[in-house]
């Protein structure tokens, strides 16, 4: 996750790629479902939309949702991860059956559950259904998504700042300007590394600086907070 913010791509492909071989050297099938997960994200980002089906696919063949929660999890960020690659190249049906598929998932382990470290579960599946609304160009509903999402409930403040910059993208979709620069403001108070490093963030707090008024002088103030403006 470092590294998918640093301006070195290699860095990503080679860090998801020893990571996998790692998990496949060992056997280990829910290793391997995790691996996946963030390779799809590495994929996704080249474009790659196939490939980052196909190795979720394949990961969540490999382990058993009925046998017990942490392979539950796993599965159901494996579902995850397709509706977010069907939703990248505009394919809303696939998308929410996917994303019905993972949320059910995360239902079943209870509507508190956050996986220790993946973070899955219902809170966030309900952050990245605003990522899903916003790629499909869904601007309504991307929105209302966005405003009744429970961010405080994502016990990770990197998770925090991310949906709230996913949210802040939802808001610039449909031109509400002013709530998107309040929301980069309190991602930047969850987590100042991760808006830093946010390529959205970043854009957007630069693009926002150049409106009139008080929404440029605000989105300067975080330009200038984050660094892409001197």
């Amino acid at each position: 996750m470092y590294l998918a913010h640093q301006p070195y791509p290699e860095l990503v492909w080679l860090a998801a790629d020893r990571a996998m071989l790692a998990a496949q050297d060992a056997g280990d099938p829910a290793a391997i479902a995790v691996a996946a997960w963030y390779y799809a994200h590495v994929y996704r980002g080249a474009n790659q939309l196939d490939a980052a089906e196909q190795v979720l696919i394949d990961a969540a063949g490999l382990v058993d949702p009925a046998a017990g929660g942490e392979q539950l999890a796993r599965w159901g960020q494996a579902q995850l991860g397709i509706a977010l690659g069907h939703s990248k190249a505009g394919r809303a049906g696939q998308a929410w059956l996917a994303w019905d598929t993972a949320d059910k998932a995360a239902s079943r382990l209870g509507s508190g559950y956050a996986h220790p470290w993946l973070m899955f579960g219902p809170a966030a599946c309900a952050a990245y259904a605003v990522t899903i609304e916003t790629d499909l160009c869904r601007a309504g509903e991307a929105v209302r998504r966005a405003d009744t999402m429970d961010y405080r409930a994502l016990p990770s403040c990197t998770r925090r700042a991310a949906a709230l910059i996913e949210a802040a993208r939802a808001h610039v979709l449909r031109r509400g300007e002013v709530a998107a620069v309040h929301l980069l403001g309190r991602a930047l108070r969850e987590s100042v590394d991760t808006v830093r490093h946010h390529p959205y963030a970043r854009t957007a707090a630069l693009e926002l600086s150049n409106r009139p008024g008080t929404v440029g002088e605000d989105a300067r103030e975080l330009a200038l907070a984050i660094g892409v403006m001197g």
